[in-house]
C-alpha cells in the first residue's frame, strides 16, 4: 500500500540553497539543501524547474523511508553518493528515462 502523500513546502534561500518542510504523519521536519545547477542538470537536463525536482526528491525520501536518515542541512549530491540508486530512480520516478 503507497504512503500517504506528504505535504512540501519549498522556499528558495539563494540560487543554489532551499528551505524544506515536510509534513508527514501528522510530524514536521525542516531542512537546508543546497542544489547546485551542475547537479540539477545532471539529474534533470533543465527539462523541469529545480522545486519541481526538489519536491519529487523529497516525496521520494518519504516513500523510501530516506527522510529519517537525512542531516537537518544537506546538499542533494551527498544523497546521490550515500544511496547509489537515487539518480536512476529519481529518473525513473520524475518520468525522465
Amino acid at each position: 500500500m503507497k504512503k500517504e502523500q506528504a505535504i512540501i513546502k519549498i522556499r528558495k534561500k539563494n540560487c543554489c540553497d532551499y528551505w524544506i518542510v515536510v509534513c508527514d504523519s501528522g510530524s514536521e521536519k525542516k531542512f537546508k539543501v543546497t542544489l547546485t545547477d551542475v547537479y540539477y542538470n545532471r539529474l534533470t537536463g533543465g527539462k523541469i524547474l529545480k522545486e519541481e525536482l526538489l519536491e519529487n526528491c523529497f516525496n521520494y525520501f518519504v516513500e523510501n523511508d530516506i527522510l529519517v536518515s537525512l542531516d537537518k542541512r544537506f546538499s542533494l549530491r551527498e544523497v546521490g553518493k550515500r544511496f547509489p540508486d537515487f539518480e536512476k530512480d529519481m529518473s525513473n520516478f520524475i518520468g525522465l528515462s
